[in-house]
């Protein structure tokens, strides 16, 4: 009995460390630079950006826009928005010093059906596959490709890293690390 005293303790002193923010307010904390789900690598004249989106998010932005979409807690897939573009803004990575539209095409074609066979998810000692994408592109956003990558049934805590193994712009294995600090450090969306 004592145990579980002291464990509701500590659950009631770690949820009042955290932020509790309306769906305005949570949505601009999840854009801002501040967002320590928000990672960024760059790899000579590309950027791959990487964001966890949690259910919280989906909830804000249903709210925002008037939806009542039920998102539960319980859902135990893990979401990453994967945004690539070009650093100057200058072309769209489709296009990026291509020799032909078959290439570009090609490279459509891969990040349409393809590139989530080369993207993995690392939890402590276990790699999962990707259960299912989505391409976007984004005209309004600097010309970039917009995915957004699934992996189901992950209950496991701890570090996540993301590894996109980059055959498209020859960049090789690319990592996004999000630690448990990070993870933890998540507002809470004000119901």
């Amino acid at each position: 009995m004592r145990t579980f005293i002291v464990i509701f303790l500590l659950l009631i002193l770690n949820s009042c460390d955290k932020k509790q923010l309306d769906y305005g307010h949570y949505l601009s904390w999840y854009e801002s630079g501040d967002n320590p789900l928000k990672k960024m690598q760059v790899m000579g004249d590309i950027e791959f950006g990487c964001t966890l989106l949690t259910p919280d998010y989906f909830r804000a932005r249903d709210m925002a826009s008037g939806e009542t979409n039920e998102v539960k807690d319980q859902d135990s897939s893990e979401y990453f928005k994967m945004d690539i573009r070009i650093k100057d803004h200058s072309v769209e990575p489709l296009h990026f010093k291509v020799s032909s539209e078959q290439e570009s095409f090609e490279r459509l074609n891969y990040f349409v059906s393809s590139i989530k066979d080369d993207v993995n998810l690392v939890v402590g000692l276990d790699t999962f596959s990707c259960l299912l994408h989505h391409y976007e592109r984004v005209y309004h956003a600097g010309n970039a490709i917009r995915l957004l990558f699934v992996f189901d049934h992950l209950k496991e805590k701890g570090n996540r890293k993301i590894v996109l193994d980059d055959k498209v712009f020859g960049s090789g294995k690319i990592l996004f690390n999000f630690s448990e600090t990070d993870i933890n450090s998540i507002p809470i969306l004000k119901d």
